[in-house]
């Protein structure tokens, strides 16, 4: 094995492998110094219900978040001119994209990619300030045993400017707004009914 080893790293392509290309050397200075600014944060939530039932809550009924988070007391299908014509979506999802009326705002979130049968998707966020260059939230719902499952939410932002000094404050920030967000969620999918936030939430608003 190490003779082998030897042979592969001697070989040519592991030579030019080993001497980059100059461009190359730029795209890689580009990915290291894109990841040093990026905010990633993972989250997970156990939830006592069939992945199955959790997925219909959160992929095939999309649009429906309203009906159950407590920071979206809006939301419906997005229209196609709230839709960027250059952003990609994904042709398997049940609908291109949601408009969340939030408390940050009004955001349209596109569905960039959508997989029914693994039950993952992600979506971009159009409508974000100008401080974020990127974003985008991956979400996939694994079956944890009999009746039990567990979602995960990964967030992917990179912010510029006075986003890259507020990035620590953002994280504390979408960190427990997505706290919330996933206590509303299992909330809902095992009581079949909104979370305590989320009926506080909505009589607040009809109070205003």
């Amino acid at each position: 094995m190490f003779l082998t080893a030897l042979l592969a790293l001697s070989s040519p392509d592991a030579l030019a492998a080993s001497c980059p290309h100059p461009s190359h050397q730029a795209e890689d200075k580009a990915s290291r110094k894109e990841a040093k600014r990026a905010l990633d944060l993972e989250l997970s939530r156990d939830i006592d219900a069939s992945a199955d039932a959790v997925w219909e809550v959160l992929g095939t009924q999309y649009t429906d978040v309203d009906q159950w988070a407590a920071l979206v007391p809006e939301s419906r299908e997005a229209t196609a001119g709230e839709v960027l014509s250059d952003w990609a979506v994904a042709a398997s999802a049940p609908v291109h994209a949601r408009t969340c009326v939030t408390g940050f705002g009004t955001l349209t979130e596109v569905l960039i990619a959508y997989d029914d049968a693994g039950r993952t998707f992600t979506f971009r966020p159009a409508g974000l300030p100008d401080m974020i260059v990127y974003s985008q939230n991956a979400t996939v719902v694994e079956s944890t045993g009999d009746g039990t499952s567990r979602v995960t939410m990964r967030i992917h932002m990179v912010p510029k400017g006075m986003g890259r000094v507020m990035k620590p404050m953002m994280a504390k920030k979408i960190e427990a707004g997505l706290t919330g967000f996933l206590g509303d969620l299992e909330h809902y999918v095992e009581n079949g009914e909104p979370s305590p936030a989320k009926v506080a939430a909505t009589a607040s608003a009809s109070a205003e």
